[in-house]
């Protein structure tokens, strides 16, 4: 993972990364607020590649 997640144009905080590996997208990870007031959040993780689970 050495590299630092880079902004792309914009100082928004963002809602969702790529997962790469071997410069293959392989997957997702997502956030959004369910309850601000309650800081309750939802994170949720794709995977595209069956054989990236380990």
């Amino acid at each position: 993972m050495g590299r630092e997640l880079k902004r792309v144009g914009t100082a928004a905080v963002r809602r969702r990364l790529i997962i790469e590996i071997d410069g293959k997208v392989k997957g997702t990870v997502s956030r959004y607020w369910v309850d601000r007031v309650t800081d309750g959040l939802e994170i949720g993780l794709v995977i595209y590649d069956s054989r990236c689970w380990s």
